[in-house]
């Protein structure tokens, strides 16, 4: 009765431990806000089908980074002034991710997701994700058109049960095109608006 009873305890024990962790585990917010940190989502420019080859890639991004079949089904577009970004990011329902792993995955998932029309000229950790896990950006060139010469930058973040990426807009006909957008920048962006896009 003794070892019985022992056994029992630890076992729903062990279970309440893992309601906890998994409760606890931080997720992506469903919807996305209206604000993430001091950008505004803009609702009007989701709908824009000139917006659908970058959701693509930023999707991509997130299937294979990650290992699992998880295509970033959260995506919204925020902006505050001239600059628009495109967030999109996922929860694991299934799978758990490494954010260990994040730098060496993400490079390879960004380069095949960019095919032959760019190249990354360099994935950077970040000392500072935003947040819990790991983060990454990455430096990207374009070569042909219609972006040939253009560089801008992506940032993701991934922990173990989320993944986000965020990447300004271009090529949507909106003011962010054809400007030069640095690691840096889009670093600081992501920091500022990861807190309302995940709890």
């Amino acid at each position: 009765m003794v070892v019985v009873g022992t056994v029992v305890f630890f076992g729903l024990a062990i279970m309440v431990g893992a309601m906890v962790v998994v409760t606890s585990a931080p997720h992506i917010v469903t919807p996305p806000p209206p604000r993430a940190g001091d950008q505004v989502r803009d609702r009007d420019a989701e709908f824009d089908d000139r917006l659908l080859p970058q959701l693509k890639f930023q999707r991509s991004i997130i299937k294979h980074a990650t290992g699992g079949d998880n295509p970033g089904k959260h995506m919204a577009v925020y902006g505050n002034g001239s600059a628009k970004y495109m967030f999109v990011g996922g929860d694991g329902v299934d799978q758990i991710f490494d954010p260990d792993e994040l730098p060496s995955r993400f490079r390879v998932s960004a380069t095949s997701g960019l095919g032959d029309s760019g190249s990354i000229a360099g994935v950077i950790p970040l000392d500072d994700a935003g947040g819990s896990g790991k983060a990454v950006c990455a430096t990207i060139r374009y070569r042909k058109p219609p972006r040939a010469g253009y560089e801008t930058a992506i940032c993701a973040w991934a922990t173990r049960v989320t993944f986000g990426t965020i990447m300004p807009i271009s090529g949507a006909g909106t003011s962010s095109q054809g400007r030069t957008f640095s690691h840096t920048a889009v670093a600081s962006t992501m920091r500022q608006m990861r807190g309302d896009l995940e709890d």
